[in-house]
């Protein structure tokens, strides 16, 4: 067997998402935060908001490329099923895993955010 590190942190402690071009570590928590709270509370249009277009959205039922609000608002029920949403209502938005692809990871690997703050990727395996 050949160990290798696929996946680490660049940057330091006080600047984890240097990697993912962040200029600030707050700003993608905070972004990250508030899309936690908008699908607890199922506000699509705050959802809407927190995207980074264009999202690609990965899932059981396909993937596709999302370019546009309104685009994502027709999809946010086949996006957001019940335990999707349930499962990001649970995740911690914060210390969040950098990955070798420049998108910082919350739990579980359900939702990866930009350096910008933004949604970039959905990843919704529930069936």
């Amino acid at each position: 067997f050949i160990f290798g590190l696929e996946h680490g942190y660049v940057g330091s402690i006080e600047h984890r998402y240097a990697r993912i071009g962040a200029e600030d570590d707050e700003t993608v928590e905070r972004n990250a935060r508030k899309f936690v709270e908008a699908v607890s509370k199922r506000d699509k249009q705050s959802v809407a908001s927190l995207m980074g277009y264009p999202v690609r959205a990965n899932g059981v039922r396909g993937d596709k490329i999302i370019n546009t609000a309104e685009e994502f608002l027709k999809d946010y029920d086949r996006i957001f099923m019940p335990e999707f949403s349930k499962a990001i209502s649970k995740s911690r938005p914060y210390h969040m895993f950098v990955t070798k692809y420049d998108q910082a990871l919350l739990d579980g690997g359900l939702v990866a955010f930009s350096g910008y703050g933004k949604v970039a990727m959905i990843m919704n395996w529930n069936k």
